[in-house]
């Protein structure tokens, strides 16, 4: 199986669904955000395949912290590279996957929600202590 042979590999993963995409759908593309966490070293690896990237604070900056990693859409250049994103997960941290889909959105004004926006409210629900167990 490919997962078994490249699954730990996400920079080698994401380039074979790629060339596997442009063979069975040419004429499109698509987005991912491939996420892979080893509990043992608590270092989490991060490709991103044009699509957002995800919203990581951490706690002992009470701040977010930039993950850039490049890699255009599934679909679009055969031989496209994908970076690799490492980041010491530390207890206390969080992480926010989303979609365009998700700051597209046009109010009632046909205003955007935008990724600010949306990094604020991250960070306003955190500090709120609402994920906090009781």
């Amino acid at each position: 199986m490919i997962f078994d042979q490249l699954g730990a590999k996400p920079d080698r993963f994401v380039r074979y669904i790629n060339r596997h995409f442009q063979k069975i759908i040419p004429d499109l593309y698509a987005t991912c955000c491939y996420t892979l966490f080893n509990y043992k070293t608590g270092i989490m690896s991060i490709v991103i395949a044009g699509n957002m990237y995800p919203l990581y604070y951490r706690k002992d900056s009470s701040s977010l912290f930039d993950i850039s990693c490049r890699g255009p859409a599934i679909g679009v250049d055969r031989n496209a590279v994908y970076e690799i994103f490492n980041i010491e997960v530390k207890e206390g941290d969080k992480i926010l996957f989303y979609t365009n889909g998700a700051v597209n959105q046009l109010n009632r004004e046909n205003m955007e929600y935008t990724s600010d926006r949306l990094a604020n409210k991250f960070i306003e629900f955190i500090k709120s202590g609402v994920d906090r167990k009781s």
